[in-house]
């Protein structure tokens, strides 16, 4: 049923409303006892102080297994390590860089398997997050991974869009349609775990890493093949619109390999999505260090947009639905931290880039849990 068509009796609304407006006072047990098992579970969301988002590259997160692809037969492996094993020191790193900001959902990119990624939460993270991994199309084996607190309330979905198809221009004519997305634009769906209530999502997180700057022949820095990235995910959240509703609880979050403010192709998403920037929002100031989430080196001395031989971009980001603005908190780019825990500052050459435990700065997004749900009109508006 949808949102739209349900009916509280009076008495359930105000014992409702009451619970969930009085933050600072647990429902009364007699109020409690009248709420029906969805409203208590919205009130168990709207009673969190916050949730927390958070998107990072973590750079060939390779640990174990090698490069597999799965046939009809199982899993039948490629090749050896297409990267170095990633080092005890970086994984420490990662681990406390994301302990800093405690995330109650991750989106990681540049995970080598559900294998790699499962083995790093058991042995860095506690084992306190369920793991969602989309293998994708990447030659190199890396995918994207989506980490999600046990203690969330919530039941969850992953939608894969490995398979979506496209022409390629760079190709020889006549050539048979080829994966679009250079490793996917998954969708993690989440829901309330109440059996009758549990079709329309109240969060959705599409995971981002497009095609990078390589340039390809006939392909300059692969600008065709981002825009056809760019443009199917527009199409897959028109298809997601139609299916669920507007507003769609929609944030879009990870490696663009481009910078969103200043890309045509991405910022034609942003656009034809209804999206914003959660850094905009945030009033973090665009082309500042505090907006940076990589770093090229090795420009000469006054080369454009370099400063000391260093170039400093967004190309990592959380895209928000425009009508979720009101729930948002707070986005900040984080600094790395090492593995003795210290923060590490924005790298000024090559090798303390590379010496990090990634090349590339996560995104923080902080959510207003209740007015998330107002925004979607499962709860009354203040």
């Amino acid at each position: 049923m949808l949102v739209g068509s349900r009916r509280w009796s009076l008495i359930l609304f105000l014992g409702f409303h009451m619970a969930v407006s009085q933050a600072s006072s647990p429902c009364p047990p007699a109020l409690h006892a009248l709420l029906t098992p969805y409203q208590k579970w919205m009130q168990q969301v709207a009673d969190r102080k916050e949730l927390r988002l958070m998107t990072w590259n973590v750079r060939n997160l390779y640990t174990s297994v090698g490069r597999y692809e799965r046939q009809v037969t199982g899993l039948v492996k490629l090749s050896d390590k297409l990267a170095p094993i990633k080092s005890a020191e970086s994984l420490r790193g990662l681990k406390h860089t994301i302990a800093s900001a405690d995330p109650d959902i991750l989106i990681l990119q540049e995970v080598e398997s559900q294998i790699s990624i499962q083995n790093f939460v058991s042995e860095y993270l506690d084992s306190k997050y369920m793991v969602f991994f989309a293998s994708g199309n990447d030659p190199r084996g890396i995918g994207i991974a989506f980490l999600v607190k046990k203690d969330l309330p919530l039941t969850f979905e992953l939608r894969l869009n490995a398979h979506e198809r496209w022409i390629d221009p760079a190709k020889k004519a006549g050539q048979e349609p080829v994966p679009v997305f250079a490793r996917d634009f998954p969708i993690l769906i989440a829901r309330s775990p109440d059996p009758s209530e549990s079709y329309n999502p109240v969060l959705m997180v599409g995971g981002v890493h497009f095609k990078a700057m390589n340039s390809r022949p006939g392909d300059p820095q692969s600008e065709a093949w981002v825009r056809a990235e760019a443009e199917r995910a527009s199409e897959i959240i028109e298809r997601l619109r139609k299916e669920f509703g507007s507003p769609l609880p929609l944030f879009v979050a990870g490696d663009f390999n481009r910078d969103p403010a200043d890309h045509e192709a991405i910022q034609n998403l942003i656009r034809s999505a209804g999206l914003l920037d959660s850094l905009d929002l945030a009033g973090v100031a665009p082309h500042s260090d505090a907006r940076t989430t990589f770093t090229v080196h090795n420009f000469q001395p006054g080369e454009a947009g370099a400063e000391q031989g260093v170039k400093k971009l967004q190309l990592d980001s959380i895209l928000v639905e425009q009508q979720l603005k009101d729930a948002i908190q707070d986005a900040h780019v984080m600094p790395l931290r090492d593995h003795r825990n210290d923060v590490l500052p924005l790298p000024k050459t090559k090798a303390e880039r590379d010496a990090n435990p990634s090349d590339h700065r996560p995104v923080v997004l902080r959510i207003d849990p209740k007015r998330l749900l107002q925004s979607q009109g499962l709860l009354p508006a203040p």
